[in-house]
């Protein structure tokens, strides 16, 4: 933070209720640094949703690498088989700015200090955390067709014909067909992220551990989630779903989308990426050398993107 400097016609003496330049810049910086302390430590649903990371870069290259195939049968005396891992998609996300300023009067808190001052404050903070739970969760609620970045492999977040890496393996899909969330469309999801198969074709089954939903469906998602008998009859047979686990993210615009999702958001094996170059930072300063007008400054640094979301599945619903 650079030390402010009065400048040749700043009042040097103190009379009473007025602040000089440095004093009240002081204060404003003070009471911000108090306002972040609460507004961000509010925990934001997408950083939890992506992978988080940071890097030192202006972009992030992500490289594919697909796997080798089954070992044969092969005698000692033989010819021993060689296989290699060949690159496969890849994929690059850039890191962008992002930066948003206020500009206060002197007049401001010379007259009403903390009733104006605090809660515009907290407004301008909250401003870079809505931008950030905007910007993620677009890539869910565009994600079907019209979305703000592209996977890896040039397809959408969830997209019916998906390239493997490797030739001559037939292309796959993440696209559920659309249905509401009830438990036969969990139990179709399931079992699609069981017959998964990797980028040589083989079966390589992934297990849905949770879903992803509007708040708009968490009473249906609850009532799954709770139950000990089935919740959509009265036959008393048991309820497979109970234990459901999922996730409210009330920033997903599209009330009968929903989302599933195979292991631990923050594990290596989710493909939906978020890199921090820098993290949200505040600067205090003069403005023009006029002593009576004082700026704060918001900004941060950070790319987001997706690989290839072999761990997510969509449905638009119904």
């Amino acid at each position: 933070m650079p030390t402010l400097t009065a400048s040749a016609d700043t009042v040097t003496g103190s009379f009473g209720g007025t602040h000089i330049s440095e004093n009240w810049a002081a204060l404003l910086e003070t009471n911000l640094d108090l306002v972040k302390q609460r507004s961000w430590a509010k925990p934001l649903v997408g950083l939890d949703v992506y992978k988080r990371g940071s890097t030192t870069k202006d972009h992030v290259i992500n490289q594919y690498h697909y796997g080798l195939g089954l070992v044969p049968i092969s005698r000692s005396s033989g010819t021993l088989p060689v296989d290699q891992a060949a690159l496969g998609h890849q994929n690059t996300i850039t890191m962008v700015q992002y930066r948003l300023a206020m500009l206060w009067e002197q007049e401001v808190i010379e007259d009403d200090q903390y009733e104006v001052v605090g809660p515009r404050q907290a407004k301008f903070l909250d401003s870079m955390n809505r931008t950030i739970e905007y910007l993620l969760a677009d890539g869910f609620n565009r994600g079907f067709g019209t979305a703000p970045f592209l996977c890896a492999d040039g397809q959408y977040l969830f997209d019916g014909s998906r390239n493997k890496p490797h030739p001559g393996v037939a292309q796959w899909s993440n696209v559920e067909t659309s249905a509401a969330l009830t438990e036969n469309s969990l139990w179709t999801m399931e079992q699609n992220f069981c017959d998964n198969t990797d980028e040589r074709g083989l079966i390589a089954p992934l297990n849905m551990t949770k879903i992803l939903i509007p708040k708009e469906l968490e009473r249906k998602a609850f009532q799954l989630a709770r139950s000990d008998k089935q919740a959509e009859n009265a036959m008393n047979t048991a309820n497979y779903y109970q234990g459901l686990v999922y996730t409210v993210w009330q920033h997903l615009t599209d009330a009968n989308a929903w989302f599933g999702h195979a292991g631990d958001y923050q594990s290596d094996d989710n493909e939906l990426k978020f890199y921090w170059r820098v993290q949200p930072g505040t600067r205090t300063y003069e403005v023009g050398g006029n002593p009576d007008i004082v700026a704060q400054r918001i900004r941060a640094r950070f790319g987001y993107g997706c690989d290839v979301p072999y761990t997510w599945r969509g449905n638009a619903g119904s």
